[in-house]
Order: C-alpha cells, then sequence, then structure tokens
C-alpha cells in the first residue's frame, strides 16, 4: 500500500509543483506550464492541490485493485503478466495525473506557461523549494527568492 502510494505521487510530480507537462498531440511537445489562480494564497493552493490529488488517488486506488493479470506458467509467462499489469498501472497513473488536473481546473486555476526567466530559475531548485514554488507560482509570486533560501 505504502508503495502504490509512493509510486502514484511520484508519478504525479508534475502537478506537485504547479507544474503540468502536457503530452502534445504533435511531435514537438507543449511549453511547461503551471496553475495559477487570481487572489490565492500559497497555503490555498497547496490544500486545493493535496484535496485534488487525494480524490485522484481513491480511484487510482480502486481501479487498481479491479486489475486482474491472468496466472501464466513458466517464466515467459510471469514476464507477460508483469508487462501486461504495468502497463495498466502507467495508464490508470496518467488518468490519475489527468484527474488531479481537471479538478484545479475546476476550482478555478488556469495554465499559464512559464517564463524564460522563470524556467531557469526552476531549473536551478532543489526538490523542496520546487514544492514551495508550487504555490508561489499560482498566487502570482516570484519564485526568484527561494534561490537565496
Amino acid at each position: 500500500m505504502q508503495t502504490r502510494l509512493f509510486a502514484f505521487v511520484v508519478a504525479a510530480a508534475s502537478l506537485l509543483p504547479g507544474v503540468a507537462h502536457a503530452q502534445a498531440e504533435s511531435p514537438a511537445k507543449k511549453a511547461p506550464t503551471y496553475y495559477a489562480k487570481s487572489g490565492v494564497t500559497p497555503a490555498r493552493y497547496d490544500a486545493d492541490l493535496a484535496a485534488c490529488l487525494a480524490d485522484a488517488k481513491k480511484i487510482y486506488d480502486a481501479e487498481v485493485a479491479k486489475i486482474n493479470a491472468p496466472y501464466q506458467p513458466g517464466l515467459g509467462g510471469a514476464a507477460a503478466s508483469g508487462l501486461f499489469t504495468g502497463w495498466q498501472r502507467g495508464k490508470l497513473k496518467r488518468e490519475g495525473i489527468a484527474r488531479a488536473a481537471q479538478c484545479l481546473e475546476k476550482k478555478g486555476y488556469r495554465k499559464v506557461p512559464y517564463t524564460t526567466a522563470q524556467l531557469e530559475i526552476w531549473n536551478q531548485l532543489n526538490h523542496e523549494q520546487r514544492l514551495k514554488a508550487g504555490g508561489i507560482l499560482a498566487s502570482g509570486g516570484n519564485i526568484a527568492r527561494l534561490l537565496s533560501n
């Protein structure tokens, strides 16, 4: 159970810092974006994000419990069952991330593309700073101050 929670949170990492790296319909990738909302505080963004991730995780856990990989004897069968199950879990994780993104959009957040300066700063931040940066960006703040911390 703990492993599934960790895997889901890691898969949702694109949302944790407020970043939505959407898959492009064309071969070229879209510019990375973050979520923002007028008048929101970093604390409110963190609470909204946590609620959206929790709702998406409930659905993910229920769907994972339904995965039925048939038993296949032998090493080849075990590998095939593992690949099948892994493919299904990956699909469910992507759906969960999309579900959490839709939840944020229903709460009034919108995707905003990073500026070049923001991306340069973002790339210099460590994991903990990026978690804080999501709320700062969502509220319209400047993430450059995180570099001094």
